[in-house]
């Protein structure tokens, strides 16, 4: 196991949750469209 000192957490960047929120929105109308498709 790697004996290095423990660091501080880094925060991540102000646009890494706007970015992530919009990537799953476009996942979720990307399986949805899908889905639509599929069953129709």
């Amino acid at each position: 196991m790697s004996s290095e000192p423990e660091r501080p957490r880094r925060r991540p960047p102000w646009w890494f949750m706007p970015a992530v929120m919009s990537a799953l929105g476009a996942a979720a109308a990307l399986l949805s469209a899908a889905i639509l498709t599929a069953v129709e």
